[in-house]
């Protein structure tokens, strides 16, 4: 990192951090400090993950020569790439994203009403051209995966017939509803692939 001005070598420790989810990598590194430049300088043993999320972390105690500091403390987020699998020619290095499935419970199945019901095999063959392919590094599910909003006005989400009560129940319906299993069956191939 290159500072406007000189770093006050005695305020570094403490105010500049680098930390993943498991908490501070300290003992990893040390911070070597040279005018307005400071490195993180990694121990040999120590190596950053492949698809990982990282921050750096400087705070306000951080001061220049002349006494100055930052106004608020600053959060860098560092993201390392993915390591690419090779498989035949090619490699996993595409983003797909997925959203608006509108999975129904069995009532929506029967009633005709989700968009998933139409639109089920179209799913189950795009996620087979994941599982089966070799160009997908990441799915993306943007969003609305599961339906509470297409219904029709003559039939309540919340229905103790259906033993559906509240949302819990509703999200658990849909989930546990034989029509979906396929598609859960697909995610959660996807999910323990280690190559996506």
């Amino acid at each position: 990192m290159e500072f406007s001005l000189p770093i006050d070598t005695g305020t570094v420790a403490g105010n500049i951090t680098f930390s993943d989810k498991s908490g501070s990598l300290s003992s990893h590194y040390d911070l070597a400090i040279s005018g307005r430049k400071v490195l993180i300088a990694f121990y040999s043993d120590f190596q950053l993950s492949d698809g990982w999320k990282y921050l750096l972390t400087i705070t306000t105690g951080l001061k220049s020569t002349s006494g100055e500091s930052l106004k608020q403390n600053k959060m860098i987020e560092l993201r390392t790439t993915t390591k690419l699998t090779s498989i035949g020619s090619t490699q996993r290095n595409s983003i797909a994203c997925i959203s608006d499935i509108h999975m129904g419970d069995s009532r929506a199945m029967s009633g005709n009403y989700c968009w998933f019901g139409k639109n089920a095999k179209a799913l189950e063959s795009f996620l087979d051209t994941i599982i089966n392919g070799d160009n997908v590094r990441v799915l993306v599910i943007l969003g609305d995966l599961f339906d509470e909003w297409l219904v029709p006005y003559t039939v309540s989400p919340f229905d103790s017939n259906a033993g559906i009560n509240n949302s819990k129940e509703y999200f658990l319906a849909i989930a546990g509803s034989p029509a979906n299993s396929l598609i859960f069956d697909k995610l959660r191939a996807i999910a323990l692939n280690e190559e996506i």
